[in-house]
This record gives structure tokens, C-alpha cells and sequence, in this order.
């Protein structure tokens, strides 16, 4: 009986870290999707940059 309230309270630090290391993945995730979108973005602008440089060489 005596190593109930233990027993207990081990469970739940074990359950809150569970639930904040679930977080923290997911979070970790929606920022990897944010960087692959950023840097897709990110070459779409420096090929359109370097167009614009070329149209404005030819006049």
C-alpha cells in the first residue's frame, strides 16, 4: 500500500512527459514542413530574381 501514492506519481510525470515529448514532435514536424515550404519559396524567388536581372541586361 505504501508505495501506491509512489507508484502514482511516477505514472503521471511518465504520462505528462509522454504528452509534451507528442507535442514537441508534432510541433517539431509543422516547422519541417514550414522550412521545406520556405525554401521551395526561396528558390522560386531567386530563379524569378535572376530572370528579371537577365530581362533587364537585354534593354
Amino acid at each position: 500500500m505504501e508505495f501506491q501514492p509512489k507508484i502514482n506519481e511516477l505514472f503521471n510525470e511518465i504520462d505528462t512527459y509522454t504528452k509534451s515529448h507528442q507535442a514537441l514532435e508534432k510541433e517539431n514536424k509543422n516547422l519541417e514542413r514550414e522550412v521545406k515550404a520556405l525554401t521551395t519559396r526561396n528558390q522560386n524567388l531567386t530563379k524569378e530574381n535572376n530572370n528579371l536581372k537577365t530581362y533587364l541586361k537585354v534593354f
